[in-house]
Parts: structure tokens; sequence; C-alpha cells
């Protein structure tokens, strides 16, 4: 019985990708939030 070294390599390359797009996803978030408040108080 061998280790399936490709399946673990998959699984954690997936991980890896599925966290980098999470926080890619809130970073766009934030900046876009960020862009909100500033022109909501550069117009108050």
């Amino acid at each position: 019985m061998q280790c399936d070294d490709e399946k673990v390599k998959t699984a954690a390359v997936e991980l890896a990708q599925r966290r980098i797009k999470e926080r890619l996803v809130k970073n766009m978030c934030l900046e876009r939030w960020i862009i909100i408040l500033s022109q909501q108080s550069r117009s108050m």
C-alpha cells in the first residue's frame, strides 16, 4: 500500500488556491468599501 503523493499534492494545491481566492475576494471587497467610504466622506 503506497501513499498517493499525487492526490495529497493536488489536494494541498487546491486548498492553497481556494485560500488565495478567498483572500483576493476579501481584499477586493475591502478596497471597494474603502473607496466607497472615502467618496462618502468627501461628499459630506
